[in-house]
């Protein structure tokens, strides 16, 4: 794993992840309708940064992109969860989906990098 393309992967997907958790804690729709979608989409967007940045082979850096979605979209559900926006009971759910689409952008970013 390249430590310095999954500090700055992990770093933006969970700065975005943060401001989205912020945006869902003042807008109803946000919270109800973007969460679940967004927060995947901004993981899929991790794993492509480090994807594009890690430049190692395609399964190491699906292990990277899959860890840098997931560990932001874990840390930004907990938040949720602390704040009561969301129920505990669906981390799995969050996770693995984080987890598959993170490694899904690192090999669309590995592919265009």
């Amino acid at each position: 794993m390249n430590p310095t393309a999954f500090l700055i992967a992990f770093g933006v997907g969970l700065a975005f992840q943060g401001g989205m958790v912020w945006a869902g804690r003042r807008n109803e729709f946000v919270r109800v309708g973007l969460l679940p979608v967004g927060g995947v989409t901004l993981s899929l967007a991790a794993g492509l940064i480090y994807g594009r940045l890690c430049g190692l082979s395609v399964i190491p850096a699906l292990l990277g992109g899959a860890a840098a979605g997931a560990l932001g979209a874990l840390v930004a559900f907990a938040v949720s969860v602390r704040f009561k926006d969301v129920s505990a009971l669906v981390l799995g759910i969050v996770v693995a989906a984080s987890l598959a689409t993170g490694a899904l952008g690192a090999a669309v970013g590995r592919v265009f990098a």
